[in-house]
């Protein structure tokens, strides 16, 4: 056989991309799949025109077809149509970089399966898969780092269950499945043979299983389970190898004693029966089955599953409403979870057909070179199994970069040994004096591609996060750098919206001042993404939320645009609406809408509506809570309080609910007559976040009203140390109290200090350098014998103003400080009053 010059450049390639899920490093590879995909499409754009361009040179093209191939393009082709009849074309093909999904990338995961299929030798195999194995292993050692804690200066700690490299628990057990049971097969087969390779496989294969029972994956472990059962029911029979497999399994019940206790006990909750029967993802399937019957010709395009669950979603399912408070997403899927509903939801019911229809192909091809080839059987066999588990798995998730990488090096590799045996076909490729003009052709349009679809987005992302991670240390320069970033113009312009959009959120949060600035340039971010994705949900109920803040904040400061703001926060409810019929989400803010407005019917209806749907939900009840106080009916209002706390809307431990019932309580008529009411929401708030000055001072305040006198020293004593700022209010609270300075403890000595001291002490903090001030605090610790504060003051005054010695030396001899009481280090106050 003649050698392919190229080969050595193939190889290099094929082993570069099967060492990038070890990659991610932000802010390049964040989200975890982007980077690698984008290098993904680059190295296998440059194999494919090398390909394509040796093509042309030979004027031919020699391959081996099966039906796995067939099933492989038939794939490409039902996504390439679903796309084409998207109800949204862009996202469908470029997807975004926290799923790094789209036609575009799942095409070129087809094109590495087929080339390599075709460039690889017979050889060449064993190495691709060796290298998967080694790269799996560095994956699994960071796995064990980040659950252990280990050099947490390059590795960051797992709260939870390990992710690695991979983006996630799930996906990092999926990725070690497809690799467990080839290992799995090499170890038997080294064994067998006596050739010593096993001590590099038997080692990988219980690292693998470890790391997969770390992650507490019940798709994992399932995946695992029914793998295994393949492999041991359904193998070659042997004596020999039965007894190998016992050994292995021993070998593994050996390696549990290994998890933590801690794992154990998480290991035993994950896999209850309650828990499986509170998963959302039942639910989930239910409302992609409606889905699929509404479209089930070619579905809703690649990527858009999101938008057919927000149709079809149904808050009475069980699991499926939204729990207040939480960060869990639990009411919005973008992914069915279960490859075969999603491909469905997708790209019509065809889809799944050929997806079965390829892992039949498989399976069956495998099957028959088992047999033919019985001294091979055990490695085809645990191919085998890797699809099994693989396949088992993703009923119950979906796929990321790592996992399809390894699943279409499977695929490739499956081919390759299915079609070992049959005879080659010659394509002819006619293409004359023209196969020069074509290849400069594809080179400028790989360079193009590879520039400005790969390396452009991919700066701009790792800008983008970097403006996220400077946003909470300085709110101003990230804005400025995502206005920089908004200026670019590629397939990323809809996530660098939602990107900067995240950004403003938190700088609201922190500076709730800057609302003003920031919330119009919020509504300008808005809607552009709606132009670019009009069928997302969330982007128009973010839209009239922002509107709603404008209505709730600024209606007196810019009246004029009262009516226009409330004209877009119904227009952006109303698309919702249509968008998801049943969302609870979309009449709350409705009815927030009318309660700024004091439209109080209209606000009950939506509240009634929203109830309807689900009367679990303790949102609904707030909000309704809300209008109570609005219309002065504290009766109801408190009926509707606890009505949402029945329904785990925990008002008394969110800080958002309690900073907008106090705001409430401002509203009623009768105010004073609930001040303990109010007292009671700002003491919470204050023992929620002790740091906060307007908490502390509105605690403060409270306590001294309800001779609180413990609670109130001690919270006066944290604020005059903690930000000086705050004396005179500090000292006009404290005097409309009954606190002595007799009565105050030892441990508040500063808080006495203070006192004696009428508040200079707090000023000289605010600046020690305004000499005066410090003048009158020493004056002031010398008066009332607090001669340890006065010694270290007078030193400092000394060293810093010379020139005030006699006045020092004065203020001191009025004193009962001691000459030998000084200590040592203060030596510039003992040469003053040595002389």
């Amino acid at each position: 056989m003649k050698t392919n010059k190229l080969q050595w450049i193939y190889l290099t390639g094929f082993f570069l991309i099967l060492l990038l899920p070890l990659f991610n490093l932000p802010p390049w590879f964040s989200p975890p799949a982007w980077g690698k995909t984008i290098i993904f499409r680059s190295i296998i754009s440059i194999l494919l025109f090398l390909y394509i361009s040796q093509s042309l040179i030979k004027e031919k093209i020699t391959i081996k077809t099966s039906a796995v191939l067939w099933f492989v393009l038939g794939l490409l082709t039902i996504s390439t149509l679903s796309t084409v009849f998207s109800q949204d074309i862009m996202f469908s093909l470029w997807g975004n970089p926290y799923r790094s999904g789209g036609l575009i990338n799942f095409a070129f995961y087809i094109i590495f399966a087929v080339l390599a299929f075709l460039v690889l030798k017979k050889s060449d195999w064993p190495k691709m898969i060796n290298f998967s194995i080694f790269v799996g292993i560095f994956v699994s050692l960071i796995a064990i780092f980040q659950q252990y804690a280990l050099f947490t200066k390059f590795f960051v700690p797992a709260l939870n269950q390990p992710w690695s490299t991979i983006g996630g628990s799930t996906f990092l057990a999926s990725y070690l499945l497809i690799l467990t049971f080839i290992t799995l097969s090499l170890t038997i087969k080294s064994i067998k043979n006596l050739d010593r390779k096993w001590f590099f496989y038997l080692p990988s294969l219980l690292l693998f299983i470890f790391i997969i029972i770390l992650t507490i994956s019940r798709a994992g472990y399932l995946g695992l389970l029914i793998g295994g059962l393949y492999f041991i029911l359904f193998w070659p029979k042997n004596r020999k190898l039965k007894s190998i497999v016992i050994s292995l399994i021993i070998l593994f019940i050996l390696l549990i004693a290994f998890v933590p206790h801690k794992s154990f006990n998480e290991i035993k909750n994950r896999l209850s029966i309650e828990n499986f029967l509170n998963d959302p993802r039942a639910s989930a399937w239910k409302i992609s089955i409606k889905a699929i019957a509404e479209k089930p010709l070619l579905g809703y395009g690649p990527e858009n599953f999101s938008i057919a669950f927000d149709k079809h979603y149904d808050p009475s399912l069980p699991n499926m409403m939204a729990i207040p408070g939480s960060s869990v997403p639990v009411s919005w899927y973008d992914r069915a979870h279960n490859i075969l509903l999603e491909s469905a939801t997708t790209s019509g019911i065809l889809a799944p057909i050929i997806y079965l229809g390829l892992f039949i192909s498989l399976f069956l091809g495998l099957q028959r070179i088992k047999k033919k080839y019985s001294k091979k059987a055990i490695i085809y066999h645990g191919i085998q199994a890797s699809l099994v588990a693989y396949f088992t798995a993703n009923l119950f998730g979906f796929d990321v970069f790592s996992t399809y990488l390894l699943f279409f090096l499977f695929v490739g590799l499956s081919m390759s040994l299915i079609v070992q045996d049959k005879k080659s076909k010659i394509i002819n490729l006619k293409t004359g004096f023209f196969k020069y003009p074509i290849i400069a052709f594809l080179f400028i349009g790989v360079v193009s591609f590879i520039w400005f679809y790969n390396i452009v987005p991919f700066q701009i992302n790792a800008e983008i996060n970097k403006a996220s991670q400077i946003v909470n240390r300085s709110s101003e320069s990230a804005i400025v750098k995502m206005e920089t970033i908004l200026l670019s113009d590629t397939f990323l312009n809809e996530y660098v919206q939602a990107s900067y959009l995240d950004i403003i959120n938190i700088y609201i949060l922190r500076e709730p001042i800057k609302m003003i600035l920031l919330a119009p340039k919020g509504i300008e971010l808005l809607t552009e993404a709606t132009e670019l994705r009009p069928n997302y949900t969330r982007y128009w109920l973010l839209l009239g939320t922002y509107y709603n803040l404008m209505l709730e904040n600024y209606q007196t400061i810019y009246p004029e645009d009262v009516g226009f703001w409330i004209e877009e926060a119904n227009n952006a409810f109303s698309k919702a609406s249509e968008l998801s019929p049943k969302r609870q989400e979309i009449y709350l803010r409705q009815a927030r809408t009318n309660i700024f407005i004091d439209n109080f019917e209209m606000a009950n209806k939506k509240i009634e509506d929203c109830i309807a749907l689900n009367p679990k939900f303790g949102d609904c009840y707030w909000t309704k809570a809300l209008i109570g106080f609005k219309e002065n009916n504290i009766d109801k209002a408190k009926e509707n309080i606890a009505l949402a706390q029945e329904n785990e809307y925990e008002v008394y431990k969110n800080e958002i609910s309690l900073l907008e019932l106090r705001k409430m309580y401002f509203y009623l008529e009768n105010y004073y007559d609930y001040i303990d009411d109010f007292c009671d929401i700002n003491i919470t708030l204050y023992r929620m976040t002790t740091d906060n000055l307007d908490y502390s001072i509105k605690a403060l305040a409270c306590y001294i009203k309800r001779n609180n006198n413990k609670e109130a020293m001690s919270t006066a004593n944290s604020l005059i140390w903690n930000n000086p700022q705050t004396s005179n209010a500090v000292k006009n609270l404290i005097n409309q109290s009954t606190i002595t300075i007799e009565s105050i403890p030892a441990n508040l000595g500063y808080l006495k200090i203070f006192l004696e001291c009428n508040a200079s002490v707090a000023l000289y903090r605010l600046n020690t350098y305004n000499l005066d001030d410090s003048i009158k605090v020493l004056a002031c610790f010398i008066k009332n014998n607090y001669n340890s504060e006065a010694l270290f003051l007078a030193n400092d005054l000394l060293q810093n103003n010379p020139n005030k010695d006699k006045v020092i030396r004065d203020l001191l001899l009025q004193g009962t400080i001691e000459y030998d009481n000084i200590p040592d280090n203060l030596n510039h106050l003992k040469n003053l009053l040595k002389s």
